[in-house]
């Protein structure tokens, strides 16, 4: 394939990664053109490529035995990587082409955070730091059980975008992050799911001294509400029955604000950004049958009361109140899309499409 074609096509696949792979191996001149592409986002998983069985001895068998199988799954091919006991000498060459990397929660065995030496990469060209929770609510900068062990694999990393990706928010687990993230970070992303384990008071926890070194160089903070598009079953599996009073149980934490604005008011000065708040008013009891349109257009005045009634009963005066409404503004979804300059390389293309799709069957 000419070299002009290749320059053209190999760009456009930036998120198809098998397809990235295939071509890498055609020839000297696609590697070097799909190589950057590969490993611009990669993710750290507490999952390996291979699957080690152990059999037990017997009496034919007077050993242990084992197997290592290779694990056929999604996150193979969407260019994840592991930790391994030993120092991988031919990733180095690589390294300098991460600009996006996500990191799943894991257990603390996984990042060798008990090791005396520093696990951690060193990623001089890293942009966005997209951090997974699971669904306790647990960040992969803490650990489960040790909640004030930071996790090791991440104290080398200076990110300028940070993305709290939480499907599920519980408002007793507290934000962490390490003090060479927060002095990086330029931008701090919330991307909320649509359960939220709140009761009302409830307010995020953030440490004074991570605020400190926040509030260095953090210039713009995005709270984004989404709906999860849910796989539909294959055919002959029947769907999965809906626990209702789950539904109902997420609803009800989600119409509460006081979490979201104790966020806002925490982060003085700073320009705020909330996208799809409509969502969040949709999952309220006595708005399930008004359309998005109505709740888009409602949404920033309900916003505003809430942190007017929040922000007086903390003492702050209407000045206060006042300047820090100036620094909010409000965006839809499509409206957040088309400003490419606020997600792209921060929120990947597809799971953007995803969110929008789903908002658009609701």
């Amino acid at each position: 394939m000419p070299s002009e074609i290749l320059s053209n096509l190999i760009p456009q696949l930036c998120e198809d990664k098998p397809t990235l792979s295939l071509l890498a191996q055609v020839s000297e001149s696609s590697r070097t053109l799909a190589e950057p592409l590969l490993w611009r986002a990669i993710r750290l998983s507490p999952f390996s490529s291979t699957q080690k069985t152990i059999y037990p001895a017997t009496d034919y068998m007077p050993f242990r035995t084992s197997t290592s199988t290779p694990l056929e799954e999604e996150y193979q091919v969407m260019g994840s990587i592991g930790i391994s006991d030993v120092v991988d000498k031919w990733i180095k060459p690589f390294i300098h082409h991460v600009k996006i990397l996500e990191v799943e929660h894991h257990p603390m065995d996984w990042c060798r955070s008990w090791s005396a030496t520093n696990p951690s990469p060193i990623l001089p060209n890293l942009q966005t730091l997209h951090l997974l929770y699971n669904n306790d609510g647990l960040t992969s900068a803490i650990h489960p059980a040790f909640p004030n062990r930071e996790c090791r694999l991440l104290n080398s990393l200076e990110p300028r975008t940070v993305v709290l990706d939480m499907p599920l928010v519980d408002g007793r687990n507290p934000i962490s992050l390490s003090r060479s993230i927060s002095r990086s970070t330029r931008e701090l992303i919330f991307v909320f799911g649509p359960s939220m384990r709140l009761v009302d008071g409830d307010i995020c926890m953030i440490d004074e001294g991570m605020m400190g070194d926040l509030n260095l160089n953090l210039q713009r903070i995005t709270i984004v509400f989404v709906l999860s598009l849910l796989p539909k079953p294959q055919e002959g599996e029947e769907e999965e029955e809906v626990d209702e009073e789950a539904v109902e149980e997420a609803k009800r934490g989600l119409s509460n604000s006081t979490y979201l604005i104790s966020i806002f008011m925490a982060f003085e000065r700073i320009p705020f950004t909330i996208v799809n708040a409509g969502y969040n008013e949709k999952m309220r009891f006595e708005n399930e049958k008004i359309s998005m349109d109505v709740l888009d257009r409602e949404a920033p005045g309900v916003f505003a009361e809430r942190l007017y009634s929040m922000a007086s009963a903390y003492g702050w005066t209407e000045e206060e109140i006042q300047e820090r409404q100036d620094g909010l503004s409000f965006l839809t979804l499509e409206e957040w899309a088309e400003r490419r300059d606020m997600w792209d390389g921060k929120i990947g293309g597809e799971k953007l499409q995803r969110w929008r799709e789903a908002m658009n069957g609701i």
